[in-house]
């Protein structure tokens, strides 16, 4: 059977949707010359990709600087093959990859641009900077573990950020039955949750302040 006539797939953002097609390769991140341009300062300039296998589609990711996530877990080394209804977060950008119910055309795919200036659907939990050198930065709380530490070429951590006073790492967040708990790694300075040094674990809720060298972290779980 031609290719051509296999079922095809769809990238779906709020209204718009991107079609994609078998034996394509597509390419996904912030540079002008990704077959899907996200404008997003937290989408590396080439990303992820998109790669038939002959019965699917793939997801990898291009080594970016912030992770590619699949329903909410990071990916690893090695492509994913993605199923209907998979959510895909890149930055703050959520995509749902989809089977499409119609025929596929002939037609090759268009570059589509994703603006973060339209709210996606849903934005999920985060840390927002609200104080200190990274001020306005926001970081995606995906995964079950993510590691806050001060940024240098060596970090692997998830939030990497540029204050001196930050340790390398510096302070944990954990998922224990859907909700995330704030631990210090024995940082120099210290970790405060609004204010108050801690002394264990402790659950997030909506707008705690994290309070990490001289930069503060307000924490919004959707």
């Amino acid at each position: 059977m031609d290719l051509l006539h296999l079922p095809a797939a769809q990238v779906r953002y709020d209204a718009l949707v991107i079609l994609l097609y078998p034996g394509q390769s597509v390419k996904i991140g912030r540079a002008a010359e990704n077959e899907i341009v996200i404008r997003d300062n937290r989408v590396s300039r080439v990303h992820a990709s998109l790669e038939w296998n002959g019965s699917g589609f793939t997801l990898r990711d291009l080594s970016s600087a912030n992770g590619t996530f699949v329903n909410g877990q990071r990916l690893a080394a090695s492509a994913r093959l993605l199923r209907d209804g998979d959510e895909i977060t890149l930055g703050m950008q959520i995509l749902i990859y989809e089977i499409a119910r119609a025929e596929p055309s002939e037609l090759p795919a268009e570059t589509a641009i994703i603006d973060p200036g339209l709210p996606p659907p849903s934005r999920g939990p985060r840390l927002v900077v609200s104080a200190g050198p990274d001020q306005g930065q926001e970081y995606a709380l995906w995964g079950e573990v993510i590691i806050i530490g001060r940024a240098s070429r060596e970090a692997t951590w998830e939030i990497r950020l540029s204050d001196r006073e930050v340790s390398r790492p510096h302070a944990r967040l954990e998922r224990r039955d859907g909700t995330l708990f704030l631990v210090d790694l024995e940082s120099a300075n210290g970790t405060l949750l609004n204010g108050v040094p801690l002394a264990g674990p402790a659950a997030l809720d909506e707008g705690d302040v994290i309070s990490i060298g001289s930069t503060r972290l307000t924490f919004y779980p959707r």
